[in-house]
């Protein structure tokens, strides 16, 4: 192997940020597409995001996870700028999918099943980060993209906070800089995290997202409605979440039978809790329960669906059990 940095051959950019730019890139060496995501020269010269980029480069390369973009290469190219590669994806996000529901123009929307099946994987993800000391800290449905063959992955992973960290075994310091302290929130986020009480992020953090896109996803808004930044901080740092109940029954058409499973919005709800400790404990906690919900909502749709002669069915059999027991419990 070469010592040489790796040539890659630039295309189109994908997607145009103010201190970076991911372009569509040909990796020779290996025959591949890939994304390549380069600093600006003009950002290169400011330490904060220069070693903001480092540190992204470096948790991307530790989450080994089939929901997290794989890096595959990083270092300097020959103009000097800092640079990585990694998978490119093809698909839509979650909040596309979501919005698709409402389009009437949209040929194939995702039916409800589809749309929980994704956030159970988002949950697969988010369990295997926090199993490594990594928390997301900024989940939203636009940094959850879902390939065009099934494949869920979470991105966006540049202001996770990692605790645990072995500086030994790190080149790159992984603890957020104190410009990222105070970090843009939205209607996802939790509330330590809006209030910028960083060292208070952990695991339940992300569980107050994923309660916050599980709510989305059942009602196709968020939880929070505000007019600008200020009454958006205001809510979400008093727990003033958006009842379901005000919303137009249109909203749940894509719920099974036209209405949110009540155990479904209980346990979204119960994830958004304002004080961690009320919270579900954990991302893997909260996709078993909606497993759970989910598998107990389809059982009773069965059941309804079947009808009283089923019911009468379904009697019966616990009848003649019940006499078998106590027929060979009598002898």
């Amino acid at each position: 192997m070469s010592d040489q940095p790796r040539s890659y051959l630039i295309g189109s950019p994908i997607v145009e940020g103010s201190t970076s730019v991911i372009f569509e890139a040909y990796d020779p060496f290996l025959g591949r597409q890939v994304a390549l995501k380069r600093l600006r020269p003009e950002s290169q010269q400011d330490p904060v995001f220069t070693q903001r980029f480092l540190r992204e480069t470096r948790i991307g390369s530790l989450l080994q996870h089939p929901g997290v973009p794989p890096v595959y290469d990083s270092g300097t190219d020959e103009l000097g700028s800092l640079y990585y590669t990694t998978q490119l994806l093809e698909g839509r996000s979650l909040s596309s999918l979501i919005a698709s529901l409402s389009d009437p123009a949209e040929q194939h929307p995702p039916d409800f099943h589809h749309l929980l099946h994704i956030f159970l994987r988002v949950c697969d993800t988010i369990a295997y980060a926090h199993c490594h000391g990594i928390y997301h800290g900024s989940l939203h449905p636009d940094y959850i993209t879902v390939g065009h063959f099934g494949e869920v992955f979470v991105l966006n992973w540049a202001l996770a906070t990692v605790r645990n960290e072995r500086p030994e075994e790190h080149p790159v310091p992984l603890q957020i800089s104190p410009a990222d302290r105070q970090p843009p929130h939205s209607e996802f986020t939790a509330p330590e995290m809006a209030a910028g009480q960083i060292d208070d992020v952990g695991p339940l953090t992300d569980v107050y997202s994923l309660g916050a896109i599980l709510f989305q996803i059942l009602t196709r808004v968020p939880p929070v409605a505000a007019t600008d930044s200020d009454s958006l901080l205001e809510a979400i740092l008093t727990g003033s979440l958006l009842q379901p109940a005000s919303l137009p029954t249109t909203h749940f058409a894509h719920c099974p039978d036209g209405n949110i499973p009540d155990a479904l919005l209980a346990t979204a709800l119960k994830a958004m809790s304002l004080a961690p400790e009320d919270r579900i404990p954990s991302a893997q906690d909260l996709q078993h329960e909606v497993t759970r919900d989910e598998n107990a909502s389809a059982g009773h749709r069965i059941w309804k669906g079947l009808g009283k002669p089923a019911i009468r069915i379904f009697d019966r059999l616990q009848q003649q059990l019940s006499s078998h027991v106590l027929h060979r419990d009598s002898h």
